[in-house]
């Protein structure tokens, strides 16, 4: 009796772990995409300078100091101060500048050859399109600079990292009651066949 192997086999121990690898695996793929998914949807433009932007959906917009960036070919690396950057957005349709202000938290990426932190925030009522210009104030000069703009970046983080850690608490909790079903199982068969063997002994 006492070569009667215990089941379930112990090498169902080894699903658990496969469970939280794969979620391990899923959690590093949705932060991944959906991360460089934020940073495809921003619209870059190079200022000081001006130029037209589609916003397509209403929304919160936020504007970034892509410090680290590439645009036509040409490389960008202004992560020093750039304060006095007069930044302004005006309706093309209506000729309304909408007033931008400062974000309620700071955010930032750092993707391959892109990074950029946040330093505005507007309200976007209508879709359509519109001129995002920014100048250095008379008499100041500095560098040419990367702004990308983007909507609802804020929300959208949040679900890509919620989705992530969604995934990965997921995983482990399904392993953990896979690795408790199947210690109990196999407790209940080794009693199950210690009872048979005291059986067999009292018998003989």
């Amino acid at each position: 009796m006492n070569n009667v192997p215990v089941k379930p086999s112990a090498k169902w121990f080894a699903l658990p772990v496969l469970i939280i690898v794969i979620g391990a695996a899923t959690f590093a793929f949705l932060l991944v995409s959906g991360l460089t998914g934020l940073t495809t949807g921003l619209t870059q433009v190079v200022v000081p300078g001006k130029a037209d932007i589609t916003l397509s959906e209403p929304g919160t917009y936020t504007i970034f100091h892509e410090y680290e960036s590439a645009v036509g070919g040409k490389i960008y690396s202004t992560a020093g101060d750039i304060s006095g950057l007069e930044c302004k957005i005006v309706s093309k349709k209506t000729g309304t500048e909408i007033p931008l202000s400062q974000g309620s938290m700071s955010m930032t990426y750092d993707l391959g050859s892109r990074c950029g932190r946040s330093i505005l925030e507007c309200e976007v009522a209508a879709p359509g399109i519109y001129e995002l210009s920014a100048q250095y104030p008379e008499g100041q000069s500095g560098p040419d600079v990367v702004l990308a703009i983007g909507r609802d970046f804020k929300s959208k983080l949040m679900v890509t990292i919620l989705g992530g850690i969604g995934s990965i608490f997921g995983s482990f909790i399904a392993a953990g009651i896979i690795t408790v079903l199947i210690v109990l199982k196999r407790q209940k068969t080794t009693k199950r066949l210690a009872e048979q063997a005291e059986r067999l002994t009292t018998t003989s």
